[in-house]
């Protein structure tokens, strides 16, 4: 059976299968991403521009590597902890955002008191104690 798409795409490429050339395709996603990170969330380009030397700019991706891949690691870590993904599905309905993003969001979201976080409750309430306390300190400390 033939699969119907909403939208025709021609891909040139050496894969020796339609479903590998689909699937290195959709890898692009990951690299478009790091892109925007970069040069819209950061303005990277903005700043590296104005550096004079070459060994400046050097030194500031090099500093700007260490930060994205802590970035993305905390990121990661909120996305994949039970209390992470309940903050997570308060910052999207789609939950269609990057590691990146939440990673962000751990030092910039204007909530950033989870209190109200069903899982925060009291020792001994429903849905809360000390596992989900701990794992509460520990996301916050992870920030």
């Amino acid at each position: 059976m033939t699969q119907r798409y909403a939208q025709t795409w021609v891909l040139f490429t050496t894969a020796p299968t339609v479903a590998q050339a689909v699937a290195e395709y959709a890898g692009r996603m990951s690299i478009e991403e790091t892109y925007r990170d970069w040069h819209h969330h950061w303005a990277v380009r903005a700043a590296v521009v104005t550096l004079p030397t070459e060994a400046r700019v050097a030194r500031l991706i090099g500093v700007v590597c260490l930060a994205y891949t802590l970035q993305m690691h905390l990121g990661q870590r909120v996305s994949a902890d039970p209390v992470g993904q309940w903050r997570r599905a308060q910052w999207t309905v789609t939950n269609r955002v990057s590691w990146f993003w939440c990673g962000q969001r751990l030092f910039d979201d204007p909530g950033y008191d989870w209190s109200d976080c069903p899982a925060m409750g009291e020792p001994g309430a429903a849905g809360g104690g000390p596992s989900h306390t701990r794992a509460r300190t520990d996301l916050m400390e992870a920030a």
